[in-house]
């Protein structure tokens, strides 16, 4: 099923569920803010929207939510983040340092780059500080994009 199919799919499925709250409006932001998500993140948050939705009234607060939650899960936590660059920094050493992605990266030279991490002689204070920075990142980066999913 391709992106549209299965968007289309799920929109026919909300208008048929919550058809007798919804105006012409509240249809036309839904199909909007449907066609513009990845699939995957699609099909999990109205899952996660419907398997949550304790009313029979559509709820714009309750989707946002739902997406929300399921675009973080395109992200690994900063927990395991950090246990990617801590197997680079073992693979690699001082030297060998690659990029990884532009979130791990960012994090990477604001807590003082490679040769910090690789010299560090508090690496625990260092992962916390990793992972802080990186969820907040990410967190910076879900608000990005949902931001652009309800300018019309």
């Amino acid at each position: 099923m391709d992106r549209f199919t299965n968007s289309r799919s799920l929109f026919t499925t909300i208008l048929k569920l919550y058809k007798h709250s919804l105006e012409k409006s509240d249809i036309e932001k839904i199909w909007s803010v449907i066609r513009r998500l990845d699939p995957i993140v699609l099909e999990s948050a109205l899952q996660m929207y419907l398997s949550t939705s304790e009313s029979e009234w559509f709820s714009w607060d309750s989707l946002k939510n739902a997406i929300k939650k399921s675009m973080r899960t395109k992200y690994p936590s900063g927990y395991e983040q950090f246990g990617v660059v801590s197997k680079q920094l073992i693979r690699c050493g001082l030297n060998g340092r690659q990029s990884i992605d532009l979130i791990t990266d960012k994090v990477i030279d604001q807590i003082g780059g490679w040769a910090y991490l690789f010299n560090s002689t508090n690496l625990g204070m260092d992962r916390a500080n990793f992972i802080k920075a990186y969820d907040q990142l990410v967190e910076d980066k879900i608000t990005e994009e949902m931001m652009s999913l309800w300018v019309m």
